[in-house]
């Protein structure tokens, strides 16, 4: 997927699961960061790139261990899905919330990395449980009109499922 979908697609998952905005927009900032930890295809010879590429960055699992922990941590001190205005609160109070905060934003942000690792299963193969196995479907090309349009349609379903339902 490219980066924008992966970025479309992880805010408005996280977006109708959470209900908060803070949340989707660092899940969609981590969204990107598998890829962003393997450079760029136009620095530098293609065919190298394209060999490393959804290698070790694209192994969800220290991701997920990430995610659990960050959570795990944020949860024990009470902070829990946030909206703007409780976000300055916290930043009032002592150094553990702070820290909870932190550990929130990154729990995020980290969960963004996981979705990306599977959103790239539905258009390639990504490392399984065991990085030297791989899975995927290969259920659409990158930048194929498939992809745009799934993509499309998956995040408008998402985020109008979370206005009506009001949770998910």
């Amino acid at each position: 997927m490219t980066w924008f979908s992966h970025k479309i697609l992880s805010g408005s998952l996280v977006y109708a699961a959470t209900g908060s905005n803070v949340a989707a927009f660092f899940a969609a900032l981590g969204s990107v960061l598998p890829d962003a930890m393997e450079g760029f295809p136009n620095t530098g010879n293609y065919r190298t790139w394209r060999k490393k590429h959804r290698q070790l960055t694209h192994w969800f699992v220290p991701y997920i261990v990430v995610v659990v922990i960050l959570f795990f941590f944020a949860n024990s001190q009470g902070v829990q899905y946030m909206a703007p205005s409780k976000i300055l609160r916290i930043l009032r109070f002592s150094s553990n919330i702070q820290y909870s905060l932190i550990a929130y934003i990154f729990g995020f942000f980290a969960f963004g990395a996981f979705l990306h690792c599977f959103e790239d299963a539905l258009c390639g193969t990504i490392p399984a449980l065991n990085p030297s196995s791989r899975f995927g479907i290969k259920l659409f090309p990158v930048r194929s009109p498939m992809e745009y349009f799934l993509v499309g349609v998956t995040s408008l379903l998402l985020i109008l499922f979370r206005f009506k339902t009001g949770s998910f």
